[in-house]
């Protein structure tokens, strides 16, 4: 006669990271409830658990809830906030609640930590464009190039500025402004 195996984590998790884990594979399997049911368990045995938190934000934001991210993000970038994941996805939310200012403050401060970020400068532009900042959009789209010269996003923000404005070249510039 054999022993019974001892439970699985992922059926019956008992640590944060476990309940963790067990989210995540919620989160790529399509069950997003179950995987911020999860999240929050993780968060409630260990409350400072940055990524935690972030993927519960970032499920949340996914499943079109950035109103209930957001404060989650919040939450991650203050206890990580050399991470610039919570910035950019923030930023956002932010965006999709018709919060330009924080989006583009939050933006520069994803570029700030990762200067490298294709999708930090199309983001960012792509903003400054709505806002018909068309030279830091151009600014930026061309950033966006220089890291990735095929990226679709940044070649149509960068022909939609030069049909309004005649002008498509600029030097890129500094991440930080």
């Amino acid at each position: 006669r054999r022993e019974a195996a001892p439970p699985s984590p992922w059926l019956e998790p008992r640590s944060a990271n476990a309940y963790a884990d067990r989210a995540g594979m919620h989160r790529l399997s399509g069950e997003h409830d179950a995987a911020i049911r999860d999240y929050t368990e993780a968060i409630r045995l260990n409350p400072k658990f940055a990524e935690a938190i972030l993927n519960r934000a970032i499920t949340l934001a996914g499943t079109s809830r950035c109103a209930e991210a957001i404060p989650d993000f919040t939450r991650a970038i203050e206890l990580n906030p050399a991470d610039p994941i919570g910035l950019v996805d923030r930023g956002v939310c932010y965006e999709q609640g018709g919060r330009d200012d924080l989006a583009l403050k939050d933006y520069s401060a994803h570029l700030t930590l990762d200067p490298r970020s294709q999708y930090g400068f199309e983001l960012r532009g792509a903003l400054l464009f709505r806002a018909r900042q068309y030279d830091r959009a151009l600014a930026d789209f061309a950033q966006a190039l220089v890291i990735n010269p095929s990226s679709p996003t940044a070649l149509y923000g960068r022909g939609m500025v030069k049909r309004l404005t005649g002008v498509d070249q600029v030097e890129p510039v500094d991440a930080m402004r």
